[in-house]
Order: structure tokens, then C-alpha cells, then sequence
């Protein structure tokens, strides 16, 4: 536990746990364990919510400074080339080879 490897340190625990239920010491160790775990929990949640909060505020920004006319053209629905093609006088009525 000193070095904040606590999944470690918990696993350990509660091996010895296991092999001496009555260690008070081991026991008294897993409960210390378990509470650093909390408090580790804690600030990474806080950590976290502050940086995607914060990227969230960034984005809205960064839209709302986009002028309206450099917005992106609108979408335009293309053919997937399975209509039959007619024939024209430029080709002579032949068919356009694939």
C-alpha cells in the first residue's frame, strides 16, 4: 500500500483473510486499503468530470464561433448507377461499357 498499488494490496489482504481469519492486523490493513480505494475513487471522479465538463464548455465555444455562412454544404443525394441509361444519338444507341 505504500506505493498506491491498492488492487494489489487488497488482493493480498484478503488472501491472508483467507488463510487467518482472526488477524486483526490484516484486517485492520484491508479496511485502510479499502478506505484509500475510496478516496482514490473520488478524486478520479472528480478529475474526470472537471476535464469532460470542460471539453463540453470548450466545444460550445469553439461552435458558436463558426460564422453561419462557412457551414457545411448541404447534403446532396447521389444516384447508386442502377438506372438504365437511354439510349442518345451522341453514342449512336450504343450502350456506355462498365
Amino acid at each position: 500500500m505504500g506505493v498506491n498499488e491498492l488492487e494489489a494490496a487488497k488482493e493480498d489482504l484478503m488472501r491472508v483473510m483467507q488463510l487467518y481469519p482472526g488477524n486483526k492486523a490484516a484486517r485492520a490493513q484491508l479496511t485502510q486499503c479499502q478506505h484509500r480505494m475510496r478516496a482514490q475513487h473520488q478524486r478520479e471522479k472528480k478529475i474526470y468530470a472537471n476535464m469532460f465538463q470542460r471539453l463540453a464548455e470548450r466545444e460550445e465555444k469553439e461552435s458558436a464561433k463558426v460564422p453561419k455562412d462557412s457551414a457545411a454544404p448541404e447534403d446532396v443525394e447521389m444516384s447508386d448507377g442502377t438506372e438504365e441509361m437511354q439510349p442518345s444519338a451522341a453514342t449512336g444507341g450504343a450502350s456506355p461499357e462498365v
